[in-house]
């Protein structure tokens, strides 16, 4: 069962209003208060709220900093200009009929607050007072959740990783100033901002599932969709080669296709494959004619620092870059010929790699119309695992994209 949402009240009437609140949030929402003015910009920057819903006339509240009454321009720099604010008046029609409202909210915005949205008091006390009206309550209730979930930084896309260390290389790279966190649904979602080589800044979401596979792939991709807006979508990681097509450690897969090949139904006769593929939509794949090049540098940047730091070489072929069939699997392989098997199978000559994600990706991507791509390093050529070479797959991959963002070559 999912946790309630957590809205903090800063009122400096709750002895009049604390039972109204409780009466019309508690039921759907964890409601904390600030009832020691003494204490209410401690309990604002320690509070894990999801929502803040403030009073803008807090003049019985003494401010522990000035010992003058307090105004609502100090507390909403407690909060900071990441959590979402609904200002709260009893004093509506007052507020309107003098024109005090509408500069106070420009205000807000323009300093960088999240101002959400502006309750009147009656709002709140009318939940309370028709606590058998569902339909007026559960309105209130859509009103908040939205102003919850609605996130205000636009993003310039996401990325998707299956594990941290797949995840990190292009962090270590790409960041322009800190990194914010949030939790959506028991996702860590990352926010951080990549500079441009021409000084564009792009903001970006990130986010590795807490499992390998297609199911939390897609879920995560899903949810950034809904949730963050994201229009665009990569997945990096590592992945495992086809030797008889060539590819060797270390080569980059851009798949152009993702079949996932363990569809089907299973009978008395058998197992009768069912077999789904799914594509990147066009114009989401990013291809340069200088690829090889990129990724030669790259090859050439680890191998300095890996012998910098080791003392010694690393034994890797010079890697190439291929647009061609991927497969998906809700397994590790690692049996001698079992992709040249699954090529068979699924009738692609040119299949020259398997991961666990990039078949939900896709998927989401056509289902969402939305942009995907997959970058994929090969760590392994499918027998005799090892993680020996996955941080260099890994720092391939994710540098691979870093340079296409970089230069701007979306």
């Amino acid at each position: 069962m999912e946790s309630k949402k957590i809205i903090l009240v800063v009122d400096d009437e709750l002895q009049t209003r604390k039972s109204a609140y409780a009466s019309a949030l508690d039921t759907h929402y964890d409601v904390t208060y600030t009832d020691n003015a003494d204490l209410v910009y401690d309990v604002i920057r320690n509070s894990n709220a999801d929502l803040f819903l403030v009073d803008l006339d807090l003049s019985d509240f003494i401010d522990p900093n000035t010992n003058s009454p307090m105004y609502v321009q100090n507390v909403l720099n407690a909060i900071g200009t990441d959590k979402p604010v609904i200002l709260l008046s009893a004093s509506y029609d007052d507020l309107m009929k003098n024109g005090k409202l509408t500069p106070i909210i420009r205000n807000s915005v323009e300093r960088g607050y999240n101002i959400c949205s502006f309750f009147a008091w009656s709002e709140i006390q009318n939940v309370a007072d028709k606590f058998t009206d569902k339909d007026y309550r559960d309105a209130l209730y859509s009103k908040l959740d939205f102003m919850i979930q609605k996130d205000r930084h636009p993003y310039d896309f996401g990325i998707v990783c299956a594990l941290e260390s797949e995840l990190q290389p292009f962090m270590d790279k790409a960041l322009s100033g800190s990194v914010s966190e949030i939790v959506k649904d028991e996702i860590h979602y990352k926010r951080a901002v990549l500079k441009t080589k021409s000084g564009r800044k792009l903001n970006f979401i990130a986010a590795c599932s807490s499992y390998m596979g297609i199911a939390d792939s897609s879920i995560i991709a899903t949810n950034m969709v809904t949730r963050f807006g994201v229009e665009k979508i990569y997945m990096v990681g590592v992945c495992g080669g086809r030797e008889s097509e060539g590819v060797k450690i270390g080569d980059v897969i851009i798949p152009m296709e993702s079949v996932a090949y363990q569809r089907g139904k299973l009978t008395n006769y058998g197992f009768s494959s069912d077999i789904m593929s799914a594509k990147p939509r066009e114009g989401g794949v990013i291809k340069c004619s200088d690829a090889n090049d990129i990724l030669n540098e790259l090859f050439k940047e680890y191998l300095s620092n890996y012998i910098q730091e080791e003392g010694k070489s690393l034994a890797v072929e010079r890697p190439k870059v291929y647009y061609n069939v991927m497969a998906c699997a809700d397994y590790v392989i690692d049996k001698d010929d079992e992709l040249d098997k699954i090529a068979d199978t699924i009738s692609k000559r040119k299949l020259c790699a398997v991961d666990m994600e990039s078949y939900g990706i896709f998927r989401t991507g056509e289902l969402m119309n939305i942009n995907t791509m997959v970058i994929k390093s090969v760590m392994d050529l499918t027998n005799n695992k090892s993680d020996k070479y996955k941080p260099y797959a890994s720092y391939l991959a994710a540098n691979y994209l870093y340079q296409l963002l970089f230069h701007e070559r979306f």
